[in-house]
């Protein structure tokens, strides 16, 4: 398959091709310099091996970091992208039950044949990510009820896949 590099020819000088996928090279190059900024250590230290070095690599200071750690974890799903629909399809053919939840669910749709809605207006604002808690209505034959969910997601699945059935949802615009 691969990406047509006349189509993405267009593109702004950011955004990258890395074997057949299009990656945000901002966000990498964004991370490359907290690295370089904050993780790596210079000057002469002891390890706790009692070798000495020039520099040592902490990235517990990137992770910690305000900025720091939602990169990693943007840069992180970019790179695992593509693991996720080959580690379904793997556990189909074996027959291993598959535990979905969130993302997970909207991947699983995906790789069974379903779409998304990528993006929903309104759905990702910093304020909603601890306090968008929607209502939420059934199907009637749930057997699980919870009465709210936080629903700050910005995706949402648009078509099922096959064999997939729908037992509850949000009550907001995005229905």
């Amino acid at each position: 398959m691969g990406v047509d590099r006349k189509l993405t020819a267009g593109l702004d000088r950011r955004i990258g091709v890395e074997g057949d996928r299009l990656i945000n090279m901002s966000e990498r190059d964004d991370l490359r310099k907290l690295i370089q900024d904050l993780a790596i250590v210079r000057g002469r230290v002891v390890l706790s091996s009692g070798t000495e070095a020039d520099f040592y690599v902490d990235l517990r200071r990137l992770t910690l970091h305000h900025a720091g750690a939602p990169l990693v974890g943007q840069v992180m799903l970019d790179l695992v992208d593509g693991w996720e629909f080959d580690a379904i399809s793997k556990a189909l053919k074996c027959g291993l039950p598959i535990l979905a939840i969130c993302r997970g669910i909207q991947v699983l749709n995906v790789a069974l044949g379903g779409t998304l809605k990528l993006d929903i207006p309104g759905h990702r604002l910093p304020e909603q990510k601890e306090q968008d808690i929607q209502s939420l209505r059934y199907d009637g034959k749930a057997k699980h009820r919870f009465e709210n969910v936080n629903s700050s997601h910005h995706q949402a699945i648009d078509r099922l896949a096959d064999g997939f059935s729908v037992e509850a949802w949000c009550v907001d615009e995005s229905e």
